[in-house]
């Protein structure tokens, strides 16, 4: 099988043990028997890309290698998770470096970033192969894991500071300054500006799920000064900014910006490894069940508590039934207008393998305060800053007006969602997660009237995020499984498709064997040669 993928972190379970072996593997049995039982931290844990398995695929494969220096909360967060494992494999997560890596003593660029993770992949030389455009020459594709590289947070470049706290910032001229070192060792197609904690660049969206909420908080609103000097500092070496992680008004002023020409030279816009809310960002609010404020240790908003309905679309021709998946309308997800943008931009979506991001939902990914009301409402839930909020004029609109409870998913409908013995089978509902973005991705395009399906198509490609402790569905929770994912696809989208009136309209000589091509392979193949090509050109 060929494949490509966006966004994938093939060696950074392994680079946080005591003696780093990026050959070794994590697996279900490292992790201690009740959390293995009772929570889902197995399925996070075990490694899901692992460079051997990339290998067995047995046709070309591409992948971006995250680059990622591990934010110092996050740090705290998983030095915690060494007692969930067995005594024996707690070499496997290293504490010291973990509390290293807090204190900004394990610097983020130059020791994490440059050392222990690049570095691996430049001496895997059997294994790894860094791409460059004559590899794309017919024939000339090495039949190793090809490789190009994305940074995931201007954090990772950094070596000075490990937080900003509104005072400490990480400074601007660093991070492009240690970007051209890293862009003279190896090519860098994209850059997320931000990640999991706060940044002086610009806000973030909430997405830490695993941990005490308040270290990941967004607190600040857009994309600032320091963010459009990094912007435009990306642009200037043919790099690509990463929308993912960037809250919805960072967004927006990205997409504004970059329509209005405030940059020189830029760059297709890209969201690498996401998933999709199912509405425009007009119609958020309306989904909204429970807002709540969050007070500071001086009695101020510190962020506002959201829970959001799970829409599963059925107004679009869904039928009404259970087995519907749902979106997440959460906003580190993409809004309709966002696809189209990305798409205008000359980007590409690469789509993501974390169920939760999919979409889905169950007893082991969340604790539900209404689990025995039948008919309470399943949520989403996140953190916005009050400061967004406000400038983003979301006070004035209304809240939960569009919940219809046909539409959303419900607390009685979780134990049949997760019952084997169901029809369709439950493979097929994981899976079907995955048609409902593909669905909609296509459907948006379609409704765009400015935006032709033979371009839509060339625009989505796979970013799985796998080894990013996600938590991937059971079907697919690993690499090896995504060829059984691509024949469920060229066999269920189009009748997937048909089922739904408004693809209906459009689908009926809709090539689904060349879309699973280019989803699963050339799109990104073709996409990376481009930008390759750019970065030589400059």
């Amino acid at each position: 099988m060929d494949y490509f993928d966006f966004h994938t972190h093939i060696v950074f379970k392994q680079v946080f043990a005591e003696h780093p072996n990026i050959n070794s593997y994590l697996t279900s049995k490292d992790v201690s028997t009740i959390p293995d039982l009772c929570s889902d931290l197995s399925n996070i844990l075990a490694s899901q890309i692992h460079q051997a398995e990339l290998a067995n695929l047995g046709g070309g494969v591409i992948t971006g290698a995250v680059l990622y220096g591990l934010e110092s909360y996050i740090a705290d967060t998983v030095k915690g998770m060494t007692k969930l494992l067995k005594p024996g494999s707690r070499h496997k997560l290293d504490v010291k470096l973990l509390v290293n890596i807090a204190n900004n003593t394990e610097r983020a660029f130059t020791d994490f970033t440059m050392n222990r993770t690049l570095q691996r992949y430049l001496d895997a030389t059997e294994t790894f192969h860094v791409l460059k455009t004559e590899d794309f020459e017919d024939g000339k594709m090495p039949h190793k894991v090809n490789v190009f590289f994305v940074v995931e947070g201007c954090h990772s470049l950094v070596d000075s500071v490990n937080k900003y706290d509104g005072v400490t910032r990480f400074p601007p001229d660093e991070i492009l300054a240690n970007l051209a070192i890293l862009c003279n060792k190896v090519p860098v197609i994209s850059v997320n500006p931000t990640h999991m904690q706060q940044s002086n660049l610009c806000n973030h969206a909430f997405g830490m799920q695993m941990a005490k909420p308040d270290p990941f908080f967004p607190r600040e609103s857009g994309l600032t000064a320091d963010g459009r000097k990094v912007i435009q500092g990306l642009f200037n070496k043919g790099i690509c900014p990463d929308l993912k992680h960037m809250s919805v008004k960072s967004r927006r002023d990205l997409i504004t910006d970059v329509k209005a020409n405030f940059y020189d030279n830029p760059q297709p816009l890209l969201c690498t490894h996401a998933a999709f809310t199912g509405i425009y960002f007009r119609d958020w609010t309306k989904l909204i069940s429970k807002k709540e404020v969050v007070l500071n240790e001086d009695g101020q908003p510190d962020a506002y508590y959201l829970e959001i309905a799970k829409s599963k679309q059925i107004r679009f021709g869904g039928q009404e039934k259970d087995f519907n998946p749902a979106f997440n309308t959460s906003t580190i997800n993409l809004f309709d207008e966002e696809i189209e943008e990305i798409i205008k931009s000359g980007g590409v979506i690469g789509l993501s393998m974390d169920r939760r991001i999919l979409g889905y939902l169950d007893y082991l990914d969340d604790s539900f305060d209404d689990f025995l009301d039948e008919n309470a409402l399943v949520v989403d839930k996140e953190y916005f800053s009050p400061k967004e909020w406000e400038d983003l004029g979301l006070d004035n609109k209304p809240i939960g007006n569009g919940i219809n409870p046909l539409d959303c998913i419900k607390m009685g409908e979780l134990p049949r969602s997760t019952d084997t013995n169901t029809s369709p089978s439950i493979n097929d509902y994981y899976s079907n997660h995955v048609l409902l973005q593909i669905r909609h991705f296509l459907q948006v395009c379609h409704n765009a009237g400015d935006i032709a399906m033979e371009d839509a198509i060339q625009c989505i490609t796979i970013g799985s995020d796998f080894d990013g402790l996600i938590n991937p569905f059971f079907t697919t929770d690993a690499v090896v499984a995504m060829e059984k994912l691509k024949k469920y696809i060229l066999k269920k989208l189009k009748p997937f498709l048909m089922a739904h009136t408004d693809s209906a309209v459009w689908a009926g000589d809709f090539d689904v064997k060349g879309f699973c091509d280019k989803l699963f392979y050339t799109n990104g193949k073709e996409f990376i040669l481009k930008r390759l090509k750019v970065q030589a050109a400059l």
